[in-house]
Order: C-alpha cells, then sequence, then structure tokens
C-alpha cells in the first residue's frame, strides 16, 4: 500500500472517558491538495486492564496522499 500511498497519522486531540462529551465542530488542515482523509479514528492511551475509572482517548486522523511512481 505504500508503493502506491503515502500514510500519515495526525494527533487531534484528547479526551477523558468520564468527561461530558461536547458536540462540537472540528476542522484541521491538510498539508497538500492532494491529501484525503481515510478515518478518524480513538486510540486508547493506557494499556491496563481491568479498565481504569479514568481513561484518556487521543482522537487522530489517518490520511493519504497518492505517490508519486517514477
Amino acid at each position: 500500500m505504500n508503493k502506491y500511498f503515502d500514510i500519515e497519522f495526525y494527533e487531534l486531540f484528547q479526551i477523558d472517558s468520564n468527561e461530558e462529551l461536547k458536540h462540537e465542530i472540528m476542522k484541521f488542515e491538510l498539508n497538500s491538495k492532494d491529501e484525503s482523509v481515510i478515518r478518524m479514528v480513538a486510540l486508547q492511551n493506557e494499556n491496563s486492564f481491568p479498565i481504569k475509572e479514568k481513561e484518556t482517548y487521543t482522537i487522530g486522523a489517518v490520511t493519504y496522499t497518492p505517490a508519486k511512481i517514477g
């Protein structure tokens, strides 16, 4: 896949699972006009079991840009 696309991950913000979520519109700029968002993802920062009372998650975006072949 990396032969045809340049894949990037951007960390956008962090949230606490115990906080009340607010419905907000979020905007961010891509590095180039050819770059496109594949998907938004949530990643758990703590690596613990059982789940702690306080969990923090990172919200990020995975993007791709067509690679220049040739």
